[in-house]
Parts: structure tokens; sequence; C-alpha cells
């Protein structure tokens, strides 16, 4: 089965497509931010997550799996995200 990822930032977007069913979630990195104007990478997580209900991929960037966690939480305000 095919899952379709949208890999934006831009808020109005992510909000028409989150919407959609065919939509199965969202990929974004610091690049994608920027060029809408997001300045604060973890703050501008955090705005699209409050609005997402659906599956998520934020970029991090740390190369070992213990900052790879660490950075996670920190994007999600501290919540859980690795089960």
């Amino acid at each position: 089965m095919t899952k379709i990822f949208c890999d934006i930032a831009d808020i109005k977007l992510i909000k028409r497509f989150n919407s959609k069913s065919m939509v199965k979630g969202f990929t974004t990195n610091p690049s994608l931010m920027r060029k809408t104007g997001g300045k604060y990478y973890r703050v501008y997580s955090q705005k699209i997550l409050k609005i997402i209900n659906k599956l998520v991929s934020c970029q991090v960037f740390a190369d070992d799996e213990k900052n790879v966690k660490l950075q996670g939480k920190k994007l999600v305000n501290g919540r859980e995200m690795f089960t």
C-alpha cells in the first residue's frame, strides 16, 4: 500500500492537505521552513505539530541515537515520540 506524505512547511498548505484523507502525513525540514518565513525551527515545528492530526517527520541534527531522541523530544515539547 502506498502512503502519501506532503513534504511542505507552508502552514496554509498544511491545513489544506491535513483534511485530505489520501494524505497520511507530512515531512518538513529547516530549508522548507525558511522559504515560508519560519526563523526558529523548533518553534515553527511545534506550530505545525499543533495543527496536524497525522504522522509528522521533522528533521533533527544529531548523529547519535541518544541525541536524536533528545532533539525529537524537544521538538514535541518533551512528549515521548518513539514507541
